[in-house]
């Protein structure tokens, strides 16, 4: 059996806690595989949390700022926004770093192996403390942005390269953007061809506990409803799809989830006269219930100039529904959205959440107006959503990822 390290900033913190959820449900399938998993993760603040959340998986929550009320670097908006909002933040994102590294020498010493989340700070730390070992880096997306405004960063990919670590980008965007910070040489188009690939995160959505004209009856929805399942941040784009609804009286809009943008967003609802329903953050079963109530998931994302989406895990939570998805065509959404076949994909709006443009709401509108009038088109995306979900469970995902644990099987034999 192999004894495996995991470094993330984001792991849930109890039952039901939608923070880094993917995160365990891949530590999950490592247990599956054979693997026991030690995973070093950032405390937030006060209050008890999970230390096995599952057999096989233990965590350690690393204090990171003293007084712990003082550690607002991570969780609530994601460290993202928190950093853009919260000056009290920045101190955390200096003193995680060491930290972890810290953790990890200390109690990584039975570790055959290291698996990071976030390659900064979690990979670069877990590139530290390697020493042979294999490392499996996953990137995401707002690490990849910080990553290119490293100063270091090509010492820093040189390393990853050198230790032969396999690293996983969650599109094929990122994977390019990834390659272009490594050097030029034979040996790094080597690794380059067998240790860095493209593939987003698994899902294994919940079955849904009653029947969908149930769960709509239950839930109150009587009109088409599409569904925005996020933090509310600006980059998640919600001002842009409630613009997209102002004035309408055939649909409703569902914003689920929690963020510092909400009592801004429910201001601009009033003010659009747009039919738009807040109910805070969802968890599992209710998670389920409104995938499965809802006619279309809205994925508005904005781009940015210092950051986009990678692949949000909605997507594939909607495909495995059979929800079909209206998204903006940035980041890696525009690879996990095909158009016309499991969803419609807008171009994305770039502007400042005050300053949105009304043909990017019009754009949005003219959208889901298609999947209102059109049912058939509303069946051939269910369809194709369907088929998107069965290709990228974690249950599908599993021979690959197995003949990856083969490597580092073979590589830990020999260390």
């Amino acid at each position: 059996m192999i004894r495996l390290g995991l470094l993330t900033t984001s792991f849930p913190r109890f039952d039901g806690d939608s923070a880094g959820g993917f995160v365990l449900e891949h530590a999950k399938v490592l247990v599956q595989l054979g693997c026991t998993v030690d995973v070093l993760a950032p405390r937030n603040g006060v209050g008890r949390a999970w230390t096995q959340p599952w057999p096989g998986i233990s965590v350690r929550w690393l204090s990171y700022m003293w007084p712990r009320a003082m550690a607002r670097t991570f969780f609530r908006a994601g460290a993202p926004d928190n950093l853009r909002r919260d000056v009290l933040a920045w101190p955390g994102a200096a003193a995680f770093p060491c930290v972890l590294w810290h953790a990890a020498r200390r109690y990584g010493s039975g570790w055959q192996g290291v698996v990071s989340h976030w390659v900064l700070p979690c990979g670069m730390a877990a590139s530290f403390v390697a020493h042979g070992r294999p490392h499996w880096a996953v990137v995401h997306g707002s690490d990849l942005h910080l990553l290119r405004q490293l100063p270091g960063r090509r010492r820093f990919v040189r390393r990853l390269v050198h230790q032969r670590a396999r690293v996983q980008c969650v599109s094929q965007r990122q994977g390019e953007t990834f390659a272009a910070l490594l050097p030029k040489s034979p040996a790094t188009e080597i690794w380059r061809k067998h240790c860095l690939f493209a593939a987003p995160m698994g899902v294994d959505g919940a079955p849904p506990d009653m029947s969908r004209d149930r769960t709509r009856r239950a839930l109150g929805l009587h009109k088409f409803t599409a569904l925005c399942l996020s933090r509310l941040i600006p980059i998640k784009g919600i001002d842009v799809a409630i613009r997209a609804f102002a004035g309408c009286r055939d649909r409703e809009l569902v914003v689920a989830g929690r963020g510092p943008e909400r009592s801004r967003l429910e201001r601009l609802a009033v003010r659009c006269d747009a039919p738009v329903r807040f109910v805070g953050e969802v968890r599992e079963p209710d998670k389920s219930r409104w995938l499965a109530a809802a006619d279309a998931l809205v994925v508005p994302s904005r781009a940015t100039r210092f950051r986009e989406e990678g692949a949000p895990r909605v997507v594939l939570e909607a495909y495995s529904a059979g929800l079909p998805v209206v998204a903006s065509a940035t980041g890696g959404i525009s690879e996990m959205v095909s158009h016309e076949r499991d969803g419609l994909l807008v171009p994305p709006d770039d502007a400042r959440p005050d300053d949105a443009r009304p043909d990017d709401a019009q754009r949005l509108r003219a959208a889901v107006d298609r999947l209102v009038r059109d049912l058939d088109l509303r069946l051939q995306l269910q369809s194709g959503a369907r088929a998107a979900g069965q290709r990228n469970t974690w249950t599908a995902h599993m021979p690959r990822m197995r003949r990856w644990l083969d490597r580092f099987d073979t590589a830990c034999s020999e260390h």
